[in-house]
């Protein structure tokens, strides 16, 4: 099961790019998830998620974007600076996890004085 300790994990361990894209695990995104979600590598260095409707900002990912590709027992993560793609290995469900924003200074500052 995939809990917010290994989404936090997932965004401090790769929180830099690759340095380079032959870095990326693409045979296990592709063994894992190709067939369920229809996927494809365009020569211009982008992956098409064609389970995902095309109006979706996540259905054209450019690989150079891509921190990590991670495979879990029933899904595989897709690494972004701001947000995790999770795609089901057996359908063609998605999840999509977004990286709050960090709280600034002023803001916990601001709740501390409103909650008393």
């Amino acid at each position: 099961m995939i809990t917010k300790k290994v989404i936090d994990e997932l965004y401090k361990r790769y929180s830099k790019p690759p340095k380079g894209i032959e870095y990326l695990d693409m045979g296990a995104l592709m063994e894992h998830a190709s067939a369920s979600h229809n996927l494809e590598l365009t020569d211009n260095g982008e992956l098409i998620i064609n389970s995902l409707d095309q109006t979706s900002p996540f259905s054209r990912l450019e690989l150079s974007r891509i921190h990590a590709i991670v495979p879990f027992e029933r899904s595989v993560a897709i690494v972004l600076p701001n947000s995790i793609l999770f795609l089901n290995k057996k359908d063609s469900g998605v999840n999509v996890h977004f990286k709050p924003n960090p709280t600034s200074f002023v803001d916990k500052l601001k709740w501390l004085i409103t909650r008393g």
